[in-house]
């Protein structure tokens, strides 16, 4: 009888320790990284391109593994949302091409890393 508990414990355990995760995370970068993510933990690095009114944006290359699949996938229409932004395209894995005439670059990158953490928290529901 108390192996059968044990074994009922260690499966409702990690039943619920799988469905906190999102779909395309993975635990070992999450706990890594922690909640909320620093700056430096997520490579997040915003420069200009040579070209006004255009900037890249690189992130941690493995942050589909930290926010999940639907929220890394949703990053580029998010920063594309931005008040100030004209367009966001996910270029590579870890770069966006993020497209604005009228926000300084100190502006951009604040707003951009809003919209990270925002994603971040969705994907840690309840932290």
């Amino acid at each position: 009888m108390k192996e059968v508990l044990i074994l009922i414990l260690v499966f409702v355990s990690s039943t619920v320790m799988a469905e906190s995760i999102p779909e395309g995370a993975d635990l070992d970068v999450r706990s890594e990284i922690g909640h909320p993510p620093s700056i430096e933990s997520l490579h997040f690095n915003l420069q200009g391109a040579g070209e006004e009114g255009v900037y890249i944006l690189s992130v941690y290359e493995g942050l589909e593994y930290y926010l999940g699949s639907e929220s890394f996938d949703g990053l580029e229409e998010r920063f594309s949302a931005i008040d100030g932004v004209s367009g966001a395209e996910h270029a590579d894995r870890e770069i966006f091409v993020v497209y604005s005439q009228s926000l300084p670059l100190d502006d951009l990158r604040s707003k951009l890393w809003a919209v990270l953490l925002s994603a971040a928290s969705e994907s840690f529901p309840g932290a």
